[in-house]
């Protein structure tokens, strides 16, 4: 979602930020001379900060400016390393409103954090270490003394980053990659529409990003460089070392390096099992839904356009259509139409979104499209002890399984774990000291191959139930 802007206020005048009782402001000093730093004064507050700076254009004037982080303004200062949704995001610029007089239709943009906290079933670690490049830049660490706060490529227009945000907020949030776009100038994405802070609430402007985060995705390469060599004959590893060196993409032609992205992404498919990027796809296009009140199958992603790939381009770049929920969003040149999608708040939000997929309880199979949106068996409060029933059953066949499974979570063997999420599916190869799987996560579980130990040992798979109850025996083992 939205996090950190840059924005000036031209409308505000001289005294308005000041006489706030919230707002406390100082003033640049240098600590040898004493002496004023710079012009102006400033103020922070909760994750936000108040400028207030002599005017270039008007002599005598000042220029108020607004910068920071929306996110942890709305957590009161604390972090920004929690889900953001659409609706609390509307609620936090209309409150600047009225604490601040803030006016959202006239407070222009100069800057925009575009990004999502993306909750994975493994270490972030891991696709940090194997992000290659995005389209044929480098990334660099955001600290080189600590892997784990992740990578940046920084280009003219805007910078592409990856990181952990656990590691970076100091919040324990479990294993959480945070995939973000920084806008450094706002003429990258004028085709959505985005001008000022009254376009954030906005939900037929905001949504559509997703379609900006999708491409960049599909950018950055990613390979794993723990594969097995011994699979790959003399061409294959030939393709191997040349597309892990990042030196190597530096120097390609732009037809290169499309049929290059290809070659890396058909290698992985061969020959990896642990490939990164199918997944965080779909993920990311999941949690962003979940951001807006929807589910995943409302959402139809059409053909990807790629973006320039010098990395820097003259012109905006130009994405699909975007349909969600029935409307399609155009990217047209110029002016960008909007068709009134209703979805302004987090109650019309689920109530769209309960119109668009129909839902059935996981266990007998009953229609519960009517229920509240995250209700996955029938409801006791409409069905008694039938509802009732419904969810313990399912409760139930996971207990007993654990019991079958003890045994072999002692052995401490590696596991490949396949995910279904969106409808395709995903496969890891992982040792159970890797995981951290939430309940969410649990139920995408559909089959978990032990993997041999030894010459005599076998393969042995669990699928349904007795793969989700494999790892949640994991799970209460670490918490006890």
């Amino acid at each position: 979602m939205i996090d950190g802007i840059k924005s000036v206020h031209p409308y505000l005048t001289a005294g308005t930020w000041e006489a706030s009782p919230l707002l406390g402001f100082v003033m640049a000093v240098d600590q040898q001379t004493g002496e004023l730093a710079g012009n102006g004064s400033y103020a922070a507050f909760n994750g936000l900060r108040f400028e207030i700076r002599p005017s270039s254009l008007r002599p005598g004037a000042v220029t108020h400016c607004l910068n920071g982080s929306l996110h942890k303004y709305h957590n009161r200062g604390t972090h920004n390393a929690n889900s953001f949704p659409f609706a609390e995001l509307v609620k936090t610029v209309q409150g600047l409103e009225a604490s601040f007089s803030v006016l959202p239709d006239r407070a222009t943009l100069h800057g925009l954090e575009i990004g999502v906290n993306i909750r994975l079933p493994f270490s972030p670690l891991r696709v940090l270490k194997q992000v290659i490049c995005y389209i044929n830049k480098p990334f660099t660490q955001i600290d080189r003394r600590n892997k784990r706060l992740g990578l940046v490529c920084s280009l003219c227009e805007y910078d592409v980053k990856l990181y952990d945000k656990g590691a970076q907020s100091g919040v324990k949030t479990g294993h959480l990659l945070r995939l973000e776009v920084k806008v450094k100038k706002m003429r990258f994405i004028r085709g959505y529409g985005i001008a000022t802070m009254a376009d954030l609430t906005e939900a037929n402007k905001v949504f559509p990003l997703l379609r900006l985060l999708s491409d960049v995705l599909r950018g950055i390469v990613f390979m794993d460089l723990t594969l097995s060599k011994q699979p790959l004959n003399a061409h294959e590893y030939r393709q191997f070392l040349i597309l892990s060196n990042p030196k190597g993409w530096e120097q390609m032609s732009k037809y290169q390096l499309s049929r290059n992205r290809e070659r890396a992404e058909l290698l992985m498919c061969k020959h990896s099992k642990r490939q990164v990027k199918p997944l965080l796809f779909s993920l990311l296009a999941e949690t962003w839904a979940g951001l807006f009140g929807m589910e995943t199958e409302a959402i139809t992603l059409q053909p990807f356009h790629r973006l320039d790939e010098s990395g820097e381009r003259s012109q905006p770049a130009t994405f699909s259509h975007l349909e969600y929920k029935g409307k399609k969003v155009a990217g047209i040149k110029g002016e960008h139409p909007q068709e009134k999608t209703g979805i302004y708040s987090a109650k019309n939000a689920q109530k769209n979104g309960a119109k668009t997929a129909q839902r059935s309880c996981k266990t007998c199979r009953r229609d519960i499209s009517t229920q509240h949106p995250r209700s996955r068996f029938c409801s006791e409060r409409l069905y008694g002890s039938a509802g009732k029933a419904c969810r313990n059953k399912d409760s139930n066949r996971r207990r007993d399984l654990k019991r079958i499974i003890n045994t072999a979570m002692n052995t401490q063997q590696f596991i490949a774990i396949t995910y279904s999420v969106g409808g395709d599916s995903y496969t890891d190869t992982l040792h159970p000291s890797e995981l951290e799987v939430t309940r969410n996560w649990l139920d995408k579980i559909t089959r978990i191959d032990l993997l041999p130990t030894g010459k005599g040992d076998q393969l042995e798979t669990l699928t349904g139930n007795k793969a989700q109850a494999f790892i949640q025996q994991h799970i209460n083992s670490i918490s006890k």
